[in-house]
């Protein structure tokens, strides 16, 4: 049995009828988590308990996130390399893992056995578990193609009697009766700054800047995994750059709670047409970067980090407000928007399905000869490749941000 969970997601046009959160409610988000009264106290959740917080989206986000973590439980087990093993070897599909030998007293006293049979969530995890064990996640490749899954399978098994002491922390799911593998997490000096505490951090921080008149905000869009969250918030505010083209200032939180994943905010930027809106998300951490934590970073150091996150918010904002408008140095829209899409049909992340999307715009579509028109085609792939493919969107946004800003130059 596999566990098949879809990422939740959706866009500006759906989310704007939704409704704000209460800071009561809110606060639901870290009501399990080992940091709660050192938010309340980093957040100063004693003059906003009462506040309903006016982002719309927010509450059908927090509902969003609530539920998952209820259906879903996570669990952490520390187990010796040497007591996890791979059965039902079978490479088409998901892996089953077997870790024997267990001796963490609260997983114990949680299943009330020292031995658990897993499956594997993803194909992704199963890629994760050949490299971080072997390093042959090629070579594994390698035999599943010619065929030779009886030499990979006594590779793997000679390897398996081979192994050290050397410990892995493994975050398992939970769905019924049934337990899954979802990962891998830093073996040492995890902090679970989760998906519920950094929408939690999030949604306080929008608030607070709203509260002492900086800036209000509105979700764009959301994608929320098992173990990974991407929401986008836009400033309600909007500035006009063009006839019928509209800039705003956002800011992306990202949150991966596996392997070498971070909880962090950054700044992004948006354009609105009448039908659409863009959006444009440098793709490296440090471009407007306004707050990243590694998981394995102490609670001292996030509380220091997120002290300078206002600064941060203005530094970004003012960086935002004098290149926002060098789009419209572009000379040749049309261009522009080829070399978009040869970057990305050219990438070897992409799906099939998302390249056949291209295709058939690139076949269909005018020359494009303004600002308004550059953008209402972005903005209709934009839309079209969020109900595809959420990587292939990342990577679309990421695209749009490095073209523009380095063609308008």
């Amino acid at each position: 049995m596999e566990l098949n969970v879809p990422n939740a997601s959706k866009l500006n046009h759906e989310l704007n009828k939704y409704e704000g959160v209460s800071v009561k409610k809110a606060l639901k988000l870290i009501e399990k988590s080992e940091f709660k009264e050192d938010l309340i106290k980093l957040l100063d959740i004693s003059d906003y308990e009462n506040d309903f917080i006016e982002i719309p989206g927010a509450n059908l986000l927090v509902d969003i996130v609530l539920k998952r973590e209820e259906n879903f439980k996570k669990f952490d087990v520390d187990s010796k390399i040497k007591n996890i093993r791979f059965i039902d070897i079978d490479f088409d599909n998901n892996l089953g893992v077997l870790i024997e030998n267990i001796d963490d007293d609260k997983v114990l006293k949680r299943l009330k056995k020292s031995q658990l049979q897993v499956k594997t969530v993803t194909q992704s995890i199963k890629s994760d578990l050949l490299d971080n064990f072997y390093s042959i996640n090629k070579f594994a490749s390698f035999c599943k193609d010619k065929g030779y899954d009886d030499v990979l399978t006594s590779a793997i098994r000679e390897i398996e009697n081979k192994q050290i002491d050397e410990k892995r922390k493994l975050r398992l799911v939970e769905d019924g009766s049934n337990l899954y593998l979802r990962g891998f997490l830093t073996a040492k000096n995890y902090n679970d700054y989760n998906i519920p505490v950094s929408l939690f951090v999030t949604l306080l921080t929008l608030h607070k800047r709203f509260v002492l008149n900086e800036e209000s905000y509105v979700l764009e869009s959301y994608n929320v995994g098992l173990s990974n969250i991407k929401a986008v918030f836009l400033q309600s505010t909007k500035k006009s750059i063009d006839n019928n083209v509209f800039q705003s200032f956002g800011i992306e939180l990202n949150n991966n709670e596996i392997g070498k994943g971070s909880f962090s905010l950054k700044g992004v930027y948006s354009f609105t047409t009448s039908n659409y809106t863009i959006v444009a998300i440098p793709e490296k951490i440090n471009t407007l970067s306004l707050f990243n934590i590694f998981h394995t970073t102490g609670l001292d150091k996030f509380k220091d980090n997120y002290l300078g996150i206002n600064v941060n918010i203005r530094n970004a904002i003012e960086i935002f407000q004098n290149n926002g408008s060098r789009i419209k140095k572009i000379k040749n829209f049309d261009e522009v928007l080829k070399f978009l899409e040869d970057s990305f049909l050219s990438s070897k992340s992409i799906n099939d399905k998302a390249i056949q999307i291209f295709k058939n715009k690139r076949t269909n579509r005018s020359t494009v000869k303004t600002l308004f028109e550059f953008l209402e085609q972005l903005g209709y792939i934009d839309n079209l490749l969020i109900q595809e493919d959420i990587q292939s969107l990342e990577y679309w946004r990421n695209k749009v941000y490095n073209t523009i800003f380095e063609k308008g130059k």
